[in-house]
């Protein structure tokens, strides 16, 4: 039987085929991206964790719904991966304070990683991507604890507004 981090891995891989961050393959950049960061700099090593990773835009970006994420992971899974979906009549103010007002570790920790990975493409893209550095920034401030700033190379940030 193929491991839930597995299958998370080809169901997310599929379902965002053809789908661009950019020039670059959507879920080989942006998905493995974020895990990475969520794995090697942030420490967190929980399956489920790395199943929402994985997941966190699939019912953003398809038509995956709640019922079937549920039929297919533990439901507290596919509800943590509905709590980090924008949905399109959301501001991305009301959508972070969604998701902090949940409570889910995991969930925050998954958006934490999110926003670390878009502020640095932001950053590497520069120009008119830099006002998007700033939204991400501030949502790394608003979620993070100080270890995760230290652990993302943040340091500067720490003691900063919330």
């Amino acid at each position: 039987k193929m491991s839930d981090v597995k299958f998370a891995y080809e169901l997310s891989k599929r379902l965002h085929a053809g789908q661009k961050y950019g020039e670059k393959d959507y879920f080989h950049h942006h998905i493995l991206g974020v895990l990475g960061i969520l794995q090697h700099e942030i420490g967190v090593q929980d399956e489920d964790t790395h199943i929402v990773a994985l997941c966190h835009d699939l019912m953003e970006d398809t038509s995956l719904e709640l019922k079937t994420l549920c039929s297919l992971f533990k439901c507290d899974v596919a509800t943590d991966i509905l709590h980090l979906t924008k949905f399109s009549d959301q501001s991305y103010e009301d959508y972070i304070q969604d998701i902090l007002d949940v409570n889910s570790e995991r969930a925050r920790v998954v958006k934490i990683a999110d926003a670390a990975f878009n502020y640095r493409e932001s950053i590497r893209e520069g120009g008119k991507w830099l006002v998007n550095a700033e939204r991400y920034k501030k949502v790394i401030m608003q979620l993070a604890t100080e270890k995760q700033l230290y652990d993302l190379g943040f340091v500067e940030w720490i003691g900063g507004v919330k």
